[in-house]
């Protein structure tokens, strides 16, 4: 995502502002690799994983880093095995700062944004992180009286 993009946003703009197209996603018994592929095609840093019944799970780049650093086979095993079953989640209508907060009380890098039932989006720190410090550069700029570049 284009950081300049986010110097707009406030943090209390919805997530929505934040998501730009649907969750990518695996299935359930799609290979590690296959997740890692994905992932480096999308240049994301996780995926929704399909159950028979909407997501199942979330399975992220460290996911996939600390599977293989426990001996497991990218080839063998699969999103099922590694993924965090219970995705966190926020309605659309969520603030930036309400994520922010989540992701931190929650210790994630990722959040499904939902509407309703139904996963509309995924959001990374990162992207959270950008609209929160650009909103610092203007607090800054402002008390400083310097312009920020």
């Amino acid at each position: 995502m284009d950081s300049r993009a986010h110097t707009t946003l406030k943090p209390s703009d919805s997530v929505m502002r934040l998501v730009h197209r649907a969750p990518v996603t695996v299935f359930l018994d799609t290979t590690l690799r296959e997740c890692a592929q994905v992932m480096a095609e999308e240049s994301i840093g996780a995926v929704l994983v399909k159950g028979n019944h909407g997501p199942a799970g979330i399975l992220s780049e460290r996911d996939i880093v600390a599977a293989v650093a426990g001996g497991a086979g990218v080839d063998f095993h699969r999103a099922r095995d590694f993924m965090t079953a219970d995705v966190d989640t926020v309605p659309e209508t969520a603030s930036i700062a309400h994520a922010a907060q989540e992701m931190l009380r929650n210790e994630i890098r990722h959040l499904a944004v939902s509407h309703g039932e139904r996963a509309v989006g995924l959001i990374s720190m990162r992207d959270v992180l950008q609209v929160l410090a650009g909103a610092c550069d203007v607090t800054i700029g402002r008390r400083s009286g310097v312009d920020q570049p």
